[in-house]
């Protein structure tokens, strides 16, 4: 299987569109439920599970964070609607890349 045809209105707005696609790897909360042996604390807690990367269009950006939709509404031009909105803070934002061919950047603390 060689995969599935893009449509060339998605392939084209992926690829240099008004939205650019992104990946976004930024830190967050972690937590366990239940109860936890304190002697595993220290392996749980540097195991780096709260390192997280969000892909999608970069739909909002001001100078306190970035808003990512997963999914984006192709009835209109430019999409009007999205989904699966992911909000980042941009003091936990670890890293930044455009991957429709910019390249990557490194995100300002």
């Amino acid at each position: 299987m060689t995969g599935f045809p893009v449509p060339d209105k998605i392939w084209q707005f992926a690829h240099g569109g008004p939205l650019p696609l992104v990946a976004v790897e930024w830190e967050d909360t972690t937590n366990v439920a239940g109860w936890q042996s304190l002697a595993a604390v220290a392996d749980w807690a540097t195991d780096g599970s709260w390192h997280v990367t969000n892909v999608g269009y970069l739909v909002h950006e001001d100078d306190d964070c970035l808003v990512v939709a997963a999914r984006l509404a192709f009835d209109a031009d430019p999409p009007q609607a999205g989904a699966w909105l992911s909000g980042s803070p941009k003091r936990s934002i670890r890293a930044f890349h455009r991957l429709d061919g910019v390249p990557a950047q490194q995100a300002a603390p």
